[in-house]
């Protein structure tokens, strides 16, 4: 799925009105287990920064 999100958001933004910026990937922690759950899970929280301008 990660790998799904990071390509979704390598497309260009855009938004009536403004100039966007390409999606930065800040990337973000490791590939975890939450062990508190049953059955466990896995995530990543990848995090983005995504700005703009007006044009």
């Amino acid at each position: 799925m990660a790998g799904r999100v990071r390509r979704a958001m390598a497309q260009p933004l855009s938004v009536t009105g403004r100039q966007c910026w390409p999606p930065e990937d800040l990337g973000g922690p490791p590939l975890a287990r939450d062990d508190d759950v049953t059955p466990p899970l896995w995530f990543i929280p990848i995090q983005y920064r995504i700005c703009s301008t007006s044009a």
